[in-house]
């Protein structure tokens, strides 16, 4: 009910209570009124009967409207409870993939960014020719002064997920470009930045992504990482 239909309610009652009060002060009954003062209190009540209507009708329509609200406040804190189960799973399970990622890593003889970072291609510089170990490292700091970009030699653990995350490449076009009637030796083989023994490195074979070592003296293809 809106604050108009409030008013004409209230007016209705105390215009019932004033016609009541002197009918009884005057000893007037109903049989001994007119035609017209009838008419007149029989639309009165059908007025009243009217707005007790719209009452009852907006408070059962309150009613429903609270009912719902609980209910759909019910279902968000059901919701929230099953979000923040989930988020707490998560949590768990991310802590269980970090210390995965870890361990891997390390069993790889890598940094954990390391790890993710090896298989980005951008991060991986053009090939820089054929060269000894040592002039490999060299290579790279060299490329590093340049650029001015922290370039190295990969680490074996980084050439193995490169070759896992992008293996036609490697296979195909990489060592493509080590083909060389003059080397055969040194075809596809790239120097890693792992030592085997003082006198001895690893490579890596970008055909079939093998590891191997030879005497560092020997030549091998060059491609740094940043």
């Amino acid at each position: 009910m809106n604050e108009k239909q409030k008013k004409i309610f209230i007016a209705l009652l105390i215009i019932l209570g004033i016609f009541g009060i002197g009918m009884t002060y005057f000893g007037i009954s109903k049989w001994q009124l007119s035609e017209q003062q009838k008419l007149t209190i029989a639309k009165l009540k059908e007025e009243i009967k009217k707005l007790t209507s719209q009452i009852n009708d907006y408070k059962q329509r309150a009613e429903e409207a609270e009912a719902k609200a609980k209910e759909e406040h019910e279902r968000y804190l059901a919701n929230k409870r099953t979000l923040e189960k989930w988020e707490e799973e998560l949590k768990k399970r991310k802590i269980e993939l970090d210390a995965l990622a870890d361990k891997i890593a390390k069993g790889m003889g890598l940094k954990t960014y390391q790890l993710f970072q090896a298989g980005i291609l951008g991060r991986w510089s053009s090939i820089q020719g054929r060269m000894d170990w040592n002039e490999a490292k060299e290579k790279c700091a060299e490329l590093a002064e340049k650029d001015g970009v922290a370039w190295r030699l990969p680490k074996k653990g980084e050439w193995q997920i490169n070759y896992g995350t992008n293996s036609s490449l490697l296979s195909k076009q990489w060592y493509k470009e080590t083909i060389d009637e003059d080397a055969k030796a040194s075809e596809g083989l790239f120097w890693t930045a792992d030592q085997y023994s003082k006198i001895r490195a690893y490579y890596f074979k970008s055909g079939d992504g093998r590891v191997g070592n030879i005497r560092k003296y020997k030549e091998c293809y060059v491609r740094c990482i940043r």
